[in-house]
C-alpha cells in the first residue's frame, strides 16, 4: 500500500496563510494567495529553495496581520470621509444661506441692467424681480447652496464626479454672477472644494496629510499672522488708530497662527469659531467694509475647517465614537 504524498512546505505554507486570512473578504483573500504564490514562484526560478523563500516571507501570522491592518485602514479612512462630508455639508447650508440673505439685500442695487438686454426693462431687472418674487428671491440665491449640499449625501465613490463637477460649476458661477454678487459665494466654493478633497480620501491615503501638513500649517500661520502685524504696524506708525479691541484682537489672531503652525487642535478650532463670527457679522452689519470682513471670514473658515477635519482632526465634531 503506497503511503500518501507528503505536503510540499509551500504548499503548507500557502494553505496556513489562507486560514489565516478567513476574516477578508474572499476576493481580497484570493488576491493575497495568488500574489503571494506568484512571489514563489519568481524566487524559485532564481534558483533559491522553498526553505530559503518561506524563511524571507517570515510567518503567516505576520502576512495576515499586515492586510488585515490595510483593510481596516481603508475601512477607517471611509467612515472619516462620510463623516466630513456630512460637517461639510452642515458648513455649506450656513455658508450658502448667509450669502443667499446678502445677495437678496444687494441685489436690487446691482446695476445688472448694464449688461441686460436693451429690449428688457431695467427696472423689471432689479426692483421688478424684487416685487414680484420677493423673499423667494432668496431662494434662487440658494440653489448654488442645493448644488454644494447634494455632494455630502450621495456615495463617496461614483458621487466623486458629481462633487468635481459641482465644485468646477460653481466656481465659474463666481463670475457669471458677476463679482458684485458672486464674490459672496466664495466660502460656499471653498466648501464645494473641500468636498472634493473629503470625497477623495479613499483613493489619497491619510498618509498624505501627513506629508503636506508641515508645509499647509506654516503657509496658513502666515495668512493668519498677516492681520495682526498689519494692525500692529499700523498702530506702532500711526497709520492706524487702535481701539480698546485692537489688542486682544491682535493678540488672539497672534496665538491663532502660532497654533496652527505648532498644530494645536485648540487653534484649528479657533480660526474656525472666528470665521462664522465673521461672516456671520458681516450679514448683519452690512457697512463699508463688509466685503474685507466677508473674505477674511471665508480665509479664516477653510482654514479652519481644513484643520479640525484633516490637520487634528476635532473628531467628536464629525465622527461616532
Amino acid at each position: 500500500m503506497r503511503k500518501p504524498k507528503k505536503q510540499s512546505l509551500v504548499a503548507r505554507y500557502l494553505e496556513e496563510l489562507d486560514s489565516e486570512l478567513r476574516n477578508l473578504p474572499a476576493a481580497q483573500r484570493q488576491a493575497v494567495l495568488a500574489d503571494v504564490a506568484e512571489h514563489i514562484d519568481e524566487a524559485r526560478g532564481e534558483g533559491r529553495t522553498d526553505a530559503q523563500i518561506i524563511d524571507a516571507l517570515g510567518s503567516v501570522k505576520d502576512i495576515a496581520g499586515m492586510m488585515s491592518e490595510s483593510v481596516g485602514e481603508e475601512k477607517v479612512s471611509g467612515a472619516d470621509a462620510r463623516y466630513r462630508l456630512k460637517a461639510l455639508g452642515i458648513a455649506a447650508v450656513f455658508v450658502g444661506l448667509l450669502a443667499a440673505a446678502v445677495d437678496t439685500w444687494l441685489y436690487p442695487s446691482t446695476g445688472l441692467e448694464e449688461v441686460w438686454p436693451d429690449w428688457l426693462p431695467s427696472s423689471w431687472i432689479n426692483y421688478g424681480m424684487s416685487a414680484d418674487f420677493g423673499a423667494g428671491l432668496m431662494l434662487l440665491f440658494m440653489i448654488p447652496t442645493a448644488l454644494v449640499v447634494v455632494g455630502a449625501v450621495i456615495p463617496l465613490g461614483k458621487g466623486q464626479v458629481y462633487r468635481v463637477l459641482a465644485a468646477l460649476v460653481l466656481s465659474a458661477a463666481i463670475f457669471l454672477l458677476g463679482l458684485n454678487l458672486g464674490v459672496f459665494y466664495l466660502p460656499l466654493v471653498l466648501v464645494g472644494w473641500l468636498m472634493v478633497a473629503a470625497g477623495a480620501a479613499n483613493r489619497n491615503p491619510e498618509r498624505r496629510v501627513k506629508q503636506i501638513s508641515l508645509g499647509w500649517r506654516l503657509l496658513a500661520a502666515l495668512v493668519v499672522l498677516l492681520a495682526p502685524a498689519m494692525l500692529i504696524a499700523g498702530m506702532v506708525s500711526g497709520a492706524a488708530v487702535g481701539d480698546g479691541f485692537s489688542v486682544p484682537i491682535a493678540a488672539v489672531l497672534g496665538l491663532c497662527g502660532v497654533g496652527v503652525a505648532l498644530n494645536w487642535k485648540a487653534a484649528h478650532a479657533a480660526l474656525l469659531v472666528i470665521g462664522v463670527l465673521l461672516l456671520a457679522m458681516s450679514v448683519f452689519s452690512m457697512g463699508m467694509m463688509v466685503l474685507a470682513v466677508w473674505l477674511a471670514g471665508a480665509i479664516y473658515l477653510f482654514l479652519g475647517l481644513v484643520g479640525v477635519l484633516w490637520l487634528n482632526p476635532v473628531r467628536w465634531l464629525y465622527r461616532k465614537n
